[in-house]
This record gives structure tokens, C-alpha cells and sequence, in this order.
């Protein structure tokens, strides 16, 4: 009977040390989860390069960063809370902001306010508290078109000396012997598959640049003999 009580002991003591244990590790782990404050978040946003807001349910702002401010002509004197329906140039945006209110998802509009394109995403929150992102659409679009120049002034760089390269190896294949006959083919292999990768690159920018459903062509591609060439490329 001694000895049973002596085993119960040792295994309410056991589980006793493993549960501290447990919840030690816990402890730690939940301790390790990075919890930003309200105030650290309010602080990235309001160093973020887009404009946000954020509303309560009677359209209060209650926060707004400098960016929104400048994009919405909003003088920096006007500190919140203050009602966004007293703005009346942007009183169109209240049909949006109470479409994602009611929906409870995210809805996105394109605006254009004092001659700026913008783009404003609103997001539902608790309590039925609503955020406003504001970008403007001038700066995407102008980063396309930079990225399209981009495509098209490195594949004009690259086909200049790709095609030296090519005019190199007709030399080597001019005067191949065999020794180095599979790598002298290997090469202009490889040249050729640059250069139509370049030729792509061109196509892709010359495509960007038409209208819909202009220019477009349509090819057959032989699967297999594809897949030869890669794999002798391998």
C-alpha cells in the first residue's frame, strides 16, 4: 500500500513538473510574438508614402497622415477628430466609404480631385471604423512606363553585342576541327536561343506600347523538338 502511494506521489509530482514546464515555454513563446503598439502602428503609418485615414462609424477622422493631407488639400491646422462630410470637396467619397461599411469588405474607386488622379481603397474595421488608402494613379503610371522603357533599352543593349558574339562563333565553326566541334556548336546554340530571347523582349515592349488586340500573333510550337533542345541543354 506504501509503495502505491509512494508511485502516486512521483506521478502527481511528474505531470506537476511538466505542466510548469509547459507553461513556462508558453510564457516565452507568447512573449516572443511581436505585438506593435497603437502608437508604433500610427507611427508607420504616418511616415508611409501612400495617405491614409481612418474613420469611426459617425465619419469622424480620427487619424490622417501627412500625405493624405497634402493629396486632399486638407490645411495642417485641421487636426482631428473632425467630421469628413465638412470637407464638401470630397463628400463623394462617403458612398464608398458606407458601401465597405455595410458590405464589410474592401471596395476600391478611381477619383479625380483638383485636376490628381487618385485611387482609394476603403477598409472595414470594428466597431464599423473605416481606413482610407490614397495613392496616385499619375506615379503608377508613371512607373510603368518607365519599366517598359526599361524592357526596351536593355534589350536594345544586349543585341548590339550579342550579334558580335554570333559573328564570333561563324568564325569558330568556320575553322572547327574535332575536338572542339561539340562545344563550338554548343555555343552558337546558346547565342542563337540569347538572341531570340532578345527578339521576345522587343516583341513584349512593341506590344505594350499598341492597342488591344493589335499586333498580336499566333504560333504553333513543337513540344517535343522544345523539350529536346532543352534537355541537350542540360
Amino acid at each position: 500500500m506504501a509503495l502505491l502511494w509512494i508511485i502516486l506521489l512521483a506521478c502527481a509530482f511528474g505531470a506537476g513538473l511538466l505542466l510548469g514546464r509547459r507553461r513556462s515555454w508558453q510564457r516565452q513563446r507568447s512573449s516572443d510574438v511581436l505585438q506593435p503598439s497603437r502608437e508604433q502602428l500610427l507611427s508607420w503609418l504616418d511616415q508611409a508614402p501612400l495617405g491614409w485615414l481612418i474613420l469611426d462609424r459617425k465619419n469622424r477622422v480620427r487619424f490622417i497622415n501627412a500625405r493624405a493631407q497634402r493629396m486632399l488639400q486638407i490645411p495642417a491646422s485641421e487636426t482631428p477628430p473632425f467630421f469628413l462630410g465638412e470637407l464638401a470637396a470630397i463628400s463623394s467619397l462617403l458612398d464608398l466609404i458606407e458601401n465597405a461599411r455595410d458590405h464589410h469588405q474592401h471596395m476600391r474607386q478611381e477619383w479625380d480631385f483638383e485636376g490628381q488622379k487618385l485611387e482609394i481603397f476603403a477598409f472595414s474595421g470594428q466597431q464599423n471604423s473605416v481606413a482610407l488608402l490614397l495613392q496616385s494613379r499619375r506615379s503608377l503610371e508613371a512607373q510603368l512606363n518607365q519599366q517598359e522603357r526599361w524592357v526596351s533599352d536593355v534589350a536594345h543593349e544586349l543585341k548590339t553585342p550579342l550579334t558580335a558574339l554570333l559573328l564570333v562563333g561563324d568564325s569558330l565553326a568556320a575553322t572547327v576541327n574535332d575536338q572542339n566541334a561539340v562545344q563550338v556548336e554548343r555555343l552558337l546554340r546558346e547565342l542563337r536561343r540569347m538572341q531570340d530571347l532578345v527578339g521576345d523582349l522587343l516583341e513584349l515592349s512593341r506590344l505594350e506600347n499598341a492597342l488591344p488586340g493589335h499586333g498580336i500573333s499566333h504560333e504553333g510550337i513543337a513540344i517535343q523538338s522544345l523539350i529536346s533542345e532543352v534537355w541537350q541543354g542540360v
